[in-house]
């Protein structure tokens, strides 16, 4: 589904990532976990060209993507992300939130998007919240509609960005609970989640990559990586949560 091929990605002169080779297969769970600067982030950006790697090609089902207009489109209407802030349109209620990008970009009609929109915040457990505007809900709540809106375009690969860093304690479990429940619903759904959170990604996890310094360190199925870290650095790091 997704193959990175000697991405480098410099900022300025410093280098981000490094040389990294992966393929990621169709409807698995992949977490990426590391420090805050490891590269994860940007990493998971590379994929849909939020950040153009500087070098390296990515492939998508086997299509090298570009910075073309349409490539662009197509590749984010594919592989959106759920983003750590939300990123909703504070000025457009619920159900305005998930119906917009399918007009503007799938071109479906008012009432196909309306029904679209529903069934997805209805899957997320937010139906009910339809017609409040983001600063009538909790942070919570809010990533909850910003997953609804990115399953409203019908990806095939969804991208998570540290979803839960930015809410309180008792809000996570909520939205992890929605994350687990779209992988169980939608198996064919490729799922790329960079998370601090990791006993869910130990439960959740068909591979785990750690990665430091702009280097993918290790690279495990399932939750081996937890159990036996292989590298010193991934031991370190995960010490740290026990």
């Amino acid at each position: 589904m997704i193959t990175l091929e000697n991405i480098f990605k410099y900022f300025d002169e410093t280098p981000v990532l490094k040389n990294i080779n992966l393929s990621f297969q169709k409807g698995t769970i992949n977490v990426i976990i590391g420090p805050s600067g490891s590269g994860k982030s940007t990493l998971l950006r590379t994929v849909n060209f939020l950040e153009p790697p500087t070098e390296g090609n990515v492939w998508i089902e086997g299509e090298r993507m570009d910075e073309k207009p349409k490539t662009l489109q197509n590749l984010r209407q594919n592989a959106p992300m759920v983003f750590q802030s939300f990123n909703l349109f504070n000025h457009l209620n619920v159900h305005d939130n998930c119906t917009l990008a399918q007009r503007a970009v799938l071109r479906k009609s008012k009432k196909e998007a309306g029904h679209k929109a529903m069934r997805t915040l209805e899957k997320v457990g937010m139906a009910s919240y339809w017609n409040r505007k983001p600063k009538q809900l909790s942070g919570g709540q809010k990533q909850r509609v910003s997953i609804a809106r990115a399953l409203s375009m019908e990806p095939r690969i969804l991208l998570f960005d540290e979803p839960t860093s930015a809410l309180d304690p008792e809000m996570v479990g909520g939205v992890l609970s929605t994350i687990r429940n779209v992988a169980e619903e939608q198996p064919d759904l490729t799922i790329l989640l960079v998370t601090h959170e990791m006993a869910f990604a130990r439960q959740i996890a068909d591979r785990v990559l750690f990665m430091d310094l702009g280097e993918v360190i290790e690279d495990r199925k399932g939750a081996d990586i937890f159990k036996t870290p292989l590298k010193p650095r991934t031991a370190q790091f995960l010490s740290s949560f026990q």
